[in-house]
C-alpha cells in the first residue's frame, strides 16, 4: 500500500469584544462565524465533515455552576483549569487513572472530572463510528501565581504525553491543558458544532474572545484529533518544510539551555510531537517559545517571518530583528494564514508570500479577523476600520487592556526589546569573494573530468548555457532511463526526484516574485533557540551557497576562521574499505573534530583525490553525516560544506542543500567553464563574468526547484529531503536519506562498492565507452525510447496504413533496453494481431482517448488543427492547452473540446469557455511540474499574440498556479465558478505523479472535480528546463497506481474518472494504464510524431523543421502532417487494445480496471522489480461512475439568471435589486455562460442589465462576466472579483459608516485574467490586483502586495499606496499609479517596466476614467486627486502603454535563444 497521509486547507479567523465582561452573546458570534466559513470546509460522502472546532476562554461561570451543584468546595481566588480529553471509549478508567496519577505527581489538585454534553446523532456514520469519549479534567492552583500554574500545567501535560506515548494499549489525546483557554473540536462541519456540544449552547458559557476553525483535509481519512484549533493555534495553511523544521527542532532539543526552564528543560522534551501533521507541530512549536518566555507575537515573527533582507517597509532596526533570529532558527516556510491566543494575546499573521486570505476589522464593541468578509455581518456593519494583513504582516490584540497593534506597532515593539541591531553589525563575518581568472593548478582537469564522466553533450546542453547566465532548456519530455534501469551508473543525483506542490499549497514564482526569495546562508556553532545573547550573532555570512575558490580560501586561510574549519577528505582506497565503512569512518573524524577541536565549520572534499583511491559519492557523505551529527546531539554544533567533482548543475546544488550542506565549491564545472569561456571567445564573456554568469545560473536553478514546493529560502530548504528516490533500497535509504520519500527499491550499497570508479585507473575510451545521449540521443549510448528508427518506422505505418508497418514499428520500439517502470511488467502477446476491426466496433473505444493540451503558440496552427480535427473525427477529445485558441474554430471540427484554464489565463474568454464541452484546469505538467508553461518570444508572432491577448515578441511565461489557486479550497472555487458557467461540463484536473499524489487525488474529488489526470513526469512538448524534465516528478507507473487505490479505499472511486498521460507509446501502455486504474488515455508525443515531428528537440528555438512546433511562416509551410495520420494511428493502437481484450477474455476494457493480477513482473538487477508489487495490488472499482454529476447552482445566481434571460428574450434592459451573503459565490458567472451558450450575446449588450445588490459578497463576484452585465455591490467582496472578466462592470461602495483609513473593499486575485470590462471600486483591494489583466480596465484605491504582475494590457488606475513587488514582469498595458507613498520607488519591481512622468494623451485617459469612478461610487478620494489636476504630473508615475514596450524585449528572431528565466 501507498503512504496516504494527510494534507488540508481551511477557513480561520478570531472574534474579540473590547472592554466588555465575557457574555454568552460573544460565545454565539464565535459561533456564527465558524457556521459562515462553512462552504470552505468538506464533506466525506457520509455527510461527515473533515472537521471544526472553537477555542475560547475557560466559561469559569458554568464551571462554578456545577461545582456548587456537586457540592466541591473551592477558594474562587484560586485559578481553575480545564484538561480537554478525547478518550478511547474502551479505556476510559485507565486513562483517568494515568492522569489523576500525574496529577499527584506534579501536585495539581483535581476537582472532578465532567462528560462533555454531546449530541452524536447529528453526526456523519464516520464520525459517529469513530467517535471518543469526550473529558474534562477540572483542577485548581493551590498557591502557584497565574503564571507560575500555567506553567504546571504545561510542563504536567509534556510529562503526561510522553508517558501516554509508552503505553501502547491507551488512546489519549489532550486537546487542551491551561488555565486560561479550553478547545471544543471534532470531526464535524462547521454549522455542526453548536449542535453537537451541549455547553456552547448554554447561556453559562461566556467568554470574551473565541478562535474558529474549518477544514478540509486533502484525504477523507480524516481523525478526530487533526481537527482545529490545537492548544494555541490555527493554521490555513501547509509547512512545506515540515521535514528540516522537525529535523533542525530535534537537533535543537539536545543542547537547549533556558534561564526560564532551567532543570525542568528535559520535562519538556520533545519539543515536537512527531506522529502529528504539520500544523499540529507548528502548534508545537510556538507554544515551546511562547510557554519559555516569548510572547505570541514575538514566536510568531521567529518562525514565520517577513520578507524583510529588500523591504522598504521596514528600518534598520526592524531588519535587524529579523536578521537575528534567522541565526536561531529557520523559517517554517509555506502558505499560512496563522490566527493563536494564550489566553492573554491574539495575533494574526501572514506568511511571507501571503499565500492565504486573511481580513480584519474594528469596531467600538469588536475586533474580527477572518479568511473572508460577511461571516458576522452585525459586527461589520459597525466597523470604522477595515483592512487586510499583506504578507508578513501580523497584528496583536491583547485582551485585559484593549491593545490593538497593527503589523507596523508589532514589529516596532519586537525590534526594541534586545539591542538586536548592535548584535547583527557587530558579529556575522562576510567571506564572499568574486572569481578571478586564475587556473586551478592543484587539479587534474581533463583526468577529473573522465572520472566524474563530464560528456561533450553536457558542455554544450548544460555548461555552455549556465556560462552565458542562463538556465538550460530543452523540449520534447524525457524518454530516457530511470538512474536505476541505466545501463551505465549514473551519478547518484539521478537517483533524486525533485518533489513539488500541487493543490494543497501552491508552487511560488522564482520569476516574478524573486522579491520573497533568498539565498542568504550562515555558517558556524548555533545557540539555543530559547535564549538571545550577542553571542549567537557569532556566525560567517554567505549571500549564496556557491562558493567561489577564493571564498573558499578564505575560509581555510582567513586567520580567525581557519582555526574554525576542517577539510575531510572523502577518498579512499576500495580494496582496504567498503563504502559504508568510508562513510563511517568520516562520520567519527567529523564528531571528533566537532567535540575535541571546536570545528565549527566541516568541509567535505574529493579535490585531493589521488590515483588509484575512490570517491565516496559527495551527496552519500552529506546525507550520512547529516543525520548521524542530529542522532549524536550535535549537529548544531557545525555547518557542512561540499567540495565536490561531482556538482555541476543546479539539481545537483539542490540535492546537497536538501540533504544537509550549508555551501558548495563546484570547482571542477567552475574549470570547464572556465575552459569553455576560452575556447568560445566570440561570446566575448571574460573568464570571470563566465564563472559568475555559472553560479547565477546554478542560484536561478536552485531557486526555481526550491520553489516548485513553495519554499522561499535556502535556510528553510537545508535539511528537508524534498525529494522522492527512485532506485535505491531501504538499506541506503534509511543509513543515509532518512526522511526523504520512496515508493521503491533499488540497488544497496554493494551495487555502489562494485560500480564506483577508481581514479586514473582505466583508460580514457573505455571510461566514455556508451555513456552521454543523457539529453538529446545519440548512437550507442543511453538508450531513448523514441530513437530516430521507432519514429521513421511510426510514421510509415500511419502513412501507408499497412498492419506490418504497424507491427514492424512495435517491434523496433520494444526491442531496446528495459528504461521505463512498465518495461518491467509483462502482459500476454499479441504482436501477430492480424484482426483489422471496423470504426462501429471501436468507437466507444476512440472516446477514452484524449489528446493531451498542448497549447497553440508551442504548436503552429497547423499542427493544433489537425489534432483536434483528427480526434474529432473518432470520437476522442483534444485539450486546447493554455494558448487560448482561434474563434473561427469554436462550434466545429476544428475546436478543441477540452478548454484548458491554466495559470495564465490566456485567451480565456467567456466565447472560449462556452466553446468546451470539457474544462480542464492545469495544476501541473509532466515536464515541468511547479512551473508555468513557456513561450519564447520569438514564437509570439501577430497571431498569437491576439489569441493570447498580449504583445507581439515578448516572451510568455506562465505563473505558478498560485494566484488564485493557494490550496485545495481554492481549488474547489474554481471548479465552482466554471461548473457555474457551464453546469453541464465535467471538470478535469491535471496532476503530476508524485508521492502522496492519491491524497490529494481525493481531495480533489472532494473539491468536485469529475476527472483526474496523472501525468508521469516523461510526457512534455514545448519548452523546459532540462533540471525539470529531467529530474522532477515521477513516473505515472507510481502516481497512476496510487491515486486509484486511495480513491477506492476512500470510497470516492466512482465519483471520479481518471485519465493518465505522458509517453504513451502502444496498446500495451493503454492495456497496462487500464490494469492500475485509468479509464482514459492522453497522448502528446505520438499524434506529434504521427503528424511528422522528427524529435529534434528544437520545439524552444523555433527552428521545427518540419513546421510542427513553430510559427516560422516558411518553416510552416512545410508542415506534412494530415488527420488522417493521426486517425490511422488511432485505429492501430485501438484495434490492438481489443486484441488484449480478446487474449483476457474480456468484451469490455472497464473489466480490467484495477485488475492488478493480470500483470507479471520481470526480472531485474536490482530490488526494483519485486518492490513493484504494491502497485500490482488489486482494487477493483464494485461501483461504477455514474457519469457526470450535474453541479448545483446557489438560489441567488439561479434567481439572477432566470431574470436577466427573460427580460433580454424580450428585447428589454433590466434592473434588479438584492440581498448578498459571502455564501453568494460566483454571481454573474452563470449568467454570463447562460447568455454566451443560448447565443444571446449581442442582445444582452443591447439591453443591457444592471444588478444592484448589498452585503458582502462570496467569492469570485463577477467572474467571467461580458458585456451588458453591470454589478453594483454596497458593502464589500472576498477574493477573485472580476476574475476571468470579458466585459461589462463590477461597481463596489463602501457601506456603513466612515472609516478610519481607507476602505478595504475586496480581497485578492482581483481582475485576474481579465480580458475586458471594467472595475470601479471605492475603497482598497489585496495582493494580485491586476495580474495577468489582459484588457480590463479597473481603478481602485490602493493595493497590496504583487499589483499588476505580468500584465498584458488594459489600463490600471491606483488612486493610493501599493504593495511591494509591483508590476513585476509587467509586459503590457498601462498602470496609472499615485506615487505619493514613502519610499515608493522600493515598491517597484526590479522587473517591472520603467515609470515615466504623464503625458497629456494620459492625463486626459486619467481625467476621463475619475470621472467615471465619480458618478459610479462618488468616491472622495477621486474627488479630491481631481482637484489637483494641475499637479498630477508629480503625483502620478505612469507604467507601460504598449508603444513603451522596450525593443530589446522583443524577440522576433532566434538567433540568441535565451533561457526562459
Amino acid at each position: 500500500m501507498f503512504d496516504f497521509s494527510e494534507k488540508d486547507s481551511c477557513g480561520v479567523g478570531f472574534i474579540a469584544s473590547r472592554n466588555i465582561p465575557p457574555t454568552h452573546g460573544m460565545t454565539l458570534k464565535v459561533l456564527e462565524c465558524l457556521a459562515n466559513l462553512d462552504h470552505r470546509g468538506a464533506k466525506f460522502a457520509d455527510g461527515t465533515g473533515d472537521g471544526a472546532g472553537v477555542l475560547t476562554e475557560i466559561p469559569f461561570e458554568l464551571i462554578r455552576a456545577e461545582l456548587a451543584e456537586l457540592n466541591i468546595e473551592h477558594d474562587t481566588n484560586k485559578k481553575i483549569g480545564i484538561i480537554s480529553c478525547f478518550f478511547d471509549p474502551k479505556n476510559i478508567d485507565d486513562s483517568i487513572k494515568l492522569i489523576n496519577n500525574e496529577l499527584k505527581e506534579y501536585n495539581i489538585k483535581h476537582l472532578y472530572w465532567r462528560k462533555v454534553p454531546t449530541d452524536k446523532q447529528i453526526l456523519g456514520t464516520l464520525a459517529r463510528e469513530s467517535k471518543p469519549s469526550i473529558y474534562q479534567g477540572i483542577v485548581s492552583a493551590e498557591n502557584e501565581s497565574p503564571k507560575d500554574f500555567e506553567k504546571k500545567l504545561f510542563l504536567f501535560r509534556k510529562t503526561l504525553e510522553r508517558k501516554i506515548a509508552e503505553i501502547d494499549f491507551l488512546n489519549i489525546h489532550i486537546n487542551s491543558c491551561s488555565s486560561k483557554t479550553v478547545v471544543y473540536k471534532g470531526l464535524f462541519t462547521a454549522k455542526q458544532t453548536a449542535d453537537f456540544y451541549w455547553d456552547l449552547r448554554n447561556p453559562l458559557y461566556k467568554t470574551r474572545f473565541g478562535i474558529f476553525h474549518q477544514r478540509f483535509s486533502t484525504n477523507t481519512s480524516s481523525t478526530w484529533d487533526k481537527a482545529q484549533p490545537f492548544r494555541m493555534l490555527a493554521h490555513n495553511g501547509e509547512i512545506n518544510t515540515i521535514q528540516s523544521n522537525y529535523s533542525w527542532m530535534k537537533a535543537r532539543e539536545v543542547d537547549a539551555t533556558s534561564s526560564y526552564w532551567k532543570d525542568d528543560i528535559q520535562s519538556i522534551k520533545p519539543f515536537i510531537d512527531e506522529s502529528i501533521s504539520d500544523s499540529g507541530q507548528l502548534d508545537n512549536a510556538i507554544e515551546l517559545l511562547v510557554r519559555s518566555g516569548r510572547t505570541l507575537a514575538h514566536s510568531q515573527e521567529m518562525l514565520i517571518p517577513s520578507a524583510w533582507e529588500n523591504n522598504p517597509r521596514f528600518t534598520k532596526k526592524q531588519k535587524a530583528f529579523y536578521q537575528y533570529h534567522s541565526f536561531l532558527t529557520e523559517p517554517w516556510d509555506g502558505p499560512a494564514a496563522i490566527i493563536a491566543s494564550d489566553g492573554r494575546d491574539i495575533i494574526a499573521g501572514l506568511d511571507r508570500s501571503g499565500l492565504r486570505p486573511m481580513r480584519w476589522m474594528v469596531s467600538d464593541r469588536y475586533v474580527l479577523a477572518a479568511s473572508e468578509v460577511g461571516i458576522c455581518p452585525s459586527v461589520e456593519a459597525g466597523a470604522y476600520k477595515t483592512a487586510q494583513l499583506e504578507p508578513g504582516q501580523t497584528i496583536r490584540y491583547r485582551i485585559e487592556n484593549d491593545e490593538l497593534l497593527d503589523e507596523s506597532q508589532v514589529i516596532t515593539k519586537l525590534s526594541e526589546k534586545n539591542p538586536y541591531i548592535e548584535w547583527v553589525n557587530s558579529k556575522p563575518l562576510e567571506v564572499d569573494q568574486t572569481f578571478n581568472e586564475e587556473k586551478d593548478n592543484a587539479i587534474d582537469v581533463e583526468s577529473l573530468s573522465d572520472f566524474y564522466e563530464y560528456t561533450p553533450e553536457e558542455e554544450r546542453l548544460i555548461l555552455l548555457p549556465m556560462l552565458k547566465g542562463e538556465i538550460p532548456t530543452g523540449s520534447m519530455g524525457n524518454d530516457t532511463s530511470l538512474a536505476v534501469m541505466s545501463k551505465n551508473s549514473p551519478r547518484l543525483s539521478r537517483y533524486f526526484h525533485q518533489l513539488f506542490a500541487q493543490v494543497t499549497n501552491p508552487p511560488i514564482d522564482p520569476i516574478r516574485e524573486r522579491f520573497v526569495m533568498s539565498t542568504k546562508t550562515y555558517l558556524g556553532k548555533r545557540g539555543s533557540i530559547l535564549k538571545e545573547t550577542a553571542q549567537q550573532a557569532n556566525l560567517i555570512s554567505l549571500d549564496s551557497p556557491i562558493l567561489s575558490g577564493a571564498s573558499f580560501d578564505s575560509l581555510t586561510e582567513n586567520k580567525s576562521l581557519k582555526n574554525k574549519t576542517i577539510v575531510i577528505s572523502t577518498t579512499f582506497i576500495k580494496e582496504n574499505k567498503t563504502v559504508e565503512e568510508a562513510l563511517d569512518d568520516i562520520c567519527e573524524k567529523v564528531k571528533s573534530e566537532i567535540l575535541e577541536n571546536n570545528k565549527s565549520v566541516i568541509i567535505f572534499s574529493d579535490r585531493e583525490i589521488k590515483p588509484g583511491e575512490s570517491a565516496v559519492p559527495s551527496l552519500m557523505v552529506i546525507g550520512k553525516v547529516h543525520h548521524y551529527l542530529i542522532d549524536a546531539g550535535i549537529r548544531l554544533k557545525a555547518s557542512l560544506i561540499s567540495v565536490s567533482g561531482e556538482i555541476r548543475d543546479s539539481h545537483d546544488v539542490a540535492c546537497h542543500i536538501s540533504y544537509g550542506a550549508s555551501a558548495v565549491w563546484p570547482y571542477l564545472a567552475l574549470e570547464k567553464v572556465r575552459e569553455l569561456s576560452i575556447q568560445n571567445e566570440t561570446l566575448n564573456i571574460s573568464i570571470e563574468q563566465a564563472q559568475e554568469n555559472y553560479r547565477k545560473s546554478l542560484n536561478k536553478g536552485l531557486l526555481k526547484i526550491m520553489s516548485k514546493m513553495g519554499i522561499c529560502t535556502i535556510s528553510s530548504y537545508r535539511g528537508s529531503e524534498l525529494f522522492e528516490i527512485i532506485g535505491l533500497n531501504s538499506e541506503i535509504i534509511n543509513n543515509v536519506f532518512k526522511f526523504s520519500k520512496t515508493r521503491t527499491e533499488g540497488y544497496g550499497f554493494e551495487h555502489f562498492n562494485q560500480n564506483l570508479r577508481i581514479y586514473q585507473q582505466e583508460e580514457r575510451t573505455e571510461i566514455l565507452n556508451g555513456i552521454g545521449g543523457f539529453y538529446k540521443h545519440k548512437k550507442d549510448a543511453e538508450t531513448h525510447v523514441t530513437s530516430p528508427k521507432t519514429v521513421l518506422k511510426l510514421q510509415k505505418a500511419v502513412r501507408s496504413g499497412e498492419l506490418s508497418d504497424w507491427h514492424s514499428y512495435l517491434e523496433t520500439l520494444e526491442d531496446r533496453d528495459d528504461v521505463q517502470l512498465r518495461d518491467l511488467f509483462s502482459l500476454p502477446e499479441t504482436t501477430n494481431n492480424n484482426v483489422v476491426l471496423e470504426d462501429d466496433s471501436l468507437k466507444d473505444l476512440y472516446k477514452k482517448f484524449t489528446v493531451s493540451s498542448m497549447s497553440l503558440g508551442a504548436l503552429s496552427e497547423e499542427a493544433h488543427q489537425a489534432l483536434a480535427t483528427a480526434i474529432n473525427q473518432i470520437g476522442g477529445k483534444s485539450g486546447s492547452g493554455e494558448g487560448g485558441e482561434d474563434p473561427a474554430r469554436f462550434g466545429n471540427e476544428k475546436n478543441s473540446k477540452i478548454k484548458q484554464i491554466a495559470s495564465g489565463r490566456f485567451g480565456v474568454t467567456p466565447d472560449y469557455l462556452a466553446s468546451a464541452e470539457e474544462f480542464q484546469i492545469k495544476m501541473a505538467q509532466g515536464s515541468k511540474p511547479g512551473e508555468g508553461g513557456q513561450l519564447p518570444g520569438f514564437k509570439v508572432d501577430k497571431h498569437i499574440a491576439k489569441l493570447r491577448h498580449t504583445v507581439e515578441g515578448v516572451t510568455l511565461i506562465s505563473p505558478p498556479p498560485h494566484h488564485d489557486i493557494y490550496s485545495i479550497e481554492d481549488l474547489a472555487q474554481l471548479i465552482y465558478d466554471l461548473k457555474t458557467f457551464n453546469p453541464d461540463n465535467p471538470v478535469s484536473v491535471k496532476l503530476v505523479s508524485e508521492p502522496g499524489v492519491g491524497t490529494i487525488a481525493v481531495g480533489v474529488a472532494k473539491a468536485g472535480a469529475d476527472i483526474i489526470t496523472i501525468a508521469g513526469s516523461d510526457g512534455g512538448t514545448g519548452a523546459s528546463p532540462w533540471i525539470s524534465i529531467k529530474h522532477a516528478g515521477s513516473p505515472w507507473e507510481l502516481g497512476l497506481s496510487e491515486t486509484h487505490q486511495a480513491l477506492v479505499k476512500n470510497n470516492m472511486r466512482h465519483k471520479v474518472l481518471i485519465e493518465v498521460d505522458g509517453g504513451l507509446r502502444s496498446a500495451k501502455d493503454v492495456i497496462i494504464g487500464t490494469i492500475l486504474g485509468a479509464d482514459r488515455f492522453g497522448f502528446g508525443t505520438l499524434p506529434l510524431l504521427a503528424l511528422g515531428c522528427k524529435m529534434v528537440r528544437q520545439c524552444h528555438e523555433n527552428t521545427c523543421p518540419v513546421g510542427i512546433a513553430t510559427q516560422d511562416e516558411n518553416l510552416r509551410a512545410k508542415f506534412p502532417g494530415a488527420p488522417e495520420q493521426v486517425v490511422q494511428l488511432f485505429k492501430f493502437i485501438a484495434n490492438d487494445v481489443m486484441a488484449y481484450l480478446d487474449k483476457f477474455g474480456v468484451d469490455d476494457i472497464e473489466d480490467l480496471l484495477g485488475r492488478a493480477d493480470l500483470l507479471g513482473l520481470k526480472i531485474s538487477n536490482s530490488d526494483l522489480s519485486k518492490s513493484l508489487h504494491k502497485i500490482l495490488m488489486n482494487f477493483s472499482i464494485e461501483e461504477k461512475h455514474p457519469g457526470f454529476i450535474r453541479h448545483s447552482e446557489g438560489r441567488l445566481s439561479r434567481r439572477i439568471t432566470s431574470e436577466v434571460i427573460r427580460s433580454v428574450e424580450r428585447g428589454e434592459k433590466s434592473f434588479l435589486q438584492y440581498p448578498i451573503s459571502n455564501e453568494d459565490r460566483s454571481i454573474g458567472a452563470r449568467l454570463s455562460g447562460e447568455v454566451t451558450l443560448r447565443k444571446l450575446s449581442t442582445k444582452l449588450a443591447e439591453n443591457p442589465t444592471t444588478i444592484s445588490l448589498s452585503g458582502a459578497a462570496g467569492q469570485s463576484f463577477g467572474a467571467f462576466i461580458r458585456d451588458g452585465i453591470n454589478l453594483k455591490l454596497t458593502g464589500n467582496a472576498n477574493d477573485y472579483v472580476a476574475k476571468g472578466m470579458g466585459g461589462g462592470s463590477v461597481t463596489i461602495i463602501p457601506q456603513g459608516r466612515k472609516m478610519q483609513g481607507a476602505y478595504h473593499a475586496a480581497g485578492n486575485t482581483i481582475l485576474y485574467g481579465a480580458t475586458g470590462g471594467q472595475l470601479f471600486i471605492a475603497g482598497t483591494v489585496g495582493q494580485r490586483f491586476g495580474v495577468r489583466n489582459s484588457g480590463a480596465i479597473g481603478v481602485v484605491e490602493g493595493c497590496s502586495a504583487h499589483g499588476a504582475e505580468y500584465m498584458t494590457g488594459g489600463t490600471l488606475v491606483i488612486l493610493g499606496n501599493i504593495g511591494f513587488n509591483f508590476a513585476a514582469g509587467m509586459t503590457g498595458g498601462k498602470a496609472i499609479v499615485l506615487k505619493t507613498q514613502k519610499n515608493f520607488e522600493q515598491y517597484i519591481s526590479e522587473t517591472a517596466p520603467e515609470y515615466k512622468k504623464m503625458s497629456d494623451i494620459d492625463k486626459l485617459e486619467l481625467k476621463t476614467l475619475l470621472e467615471i469612478h465619480i458618478e459610479k461610487t462618488n468616491s472622495e478620494t477621486a474627488k479630491k486627486i481631481l482637484d489637483k489636476f494641475d499637479n498630477w504630473e508629480n503625483m502620478f508615475a505612469v507604467f507601460g502603454g504598449i508603444a513603451e514596450v522596450e525593443k530589446d524585449s522583443i524577440q522576433l528572431k532566434p538567433e540568441n535563444v535565451k533561457a526562459l528565466d
